[in-house]
């Protein structure tokens, strides 16, 4: 946002199943790099595990792995050594591999380019 304006900083192709960016989003303070609270550079992750019970032993691999992700965000962003920061989403990638495509196509479509404005 500038001023009271939006500006584009990309576009979703869904031909090519891209997001392509024309510019660098400029954050307050002018910067190009995100910037919350801590000073570092902050990312947004959308992660996905396979969650589902009706995946079987693969939904409790999934919860497992679900909360090392947890566990490895906090320690970076604890960290004062680390010098990037994460926000993440969670996301249940459903139970089968179409599933899980169709919620990473919403996700990308319609986060990616929010993300820098969040």
């Amino acid at each position: 946002m500038q001023g009271n304006n939006w500006i584009t900083v990309g576009q979703y192709k869904p031909q090519e199943k891209q997001i392509t960016i024309g510019r660098d989003p400029v954050f307050p303070g002018g910067s190009t790099i995100p910037r919350l609270g801590t000073g570092k550079p902050t990312y947004k992750i959308a992660a996905f595990f396979p969650k589902s019970p009706q995946t079987g032993p693969l939904g409790s691999i999934g919860r497992e792995w679900e909360a090392a992700f947890r566990v490895a965000v906090e320690v970076v962003n604890s960290d004062p050594t680390f010098r990037v920061a994460f926000n993440y989403i969670l996301v249940d990638g459903g139970p089968s591999e179409q599933s899980c495509r169709e919620r990473a196509q919403v996700h990308y479509e319609h986060r990616v380019l929010f993300a820098f404005l969040e």
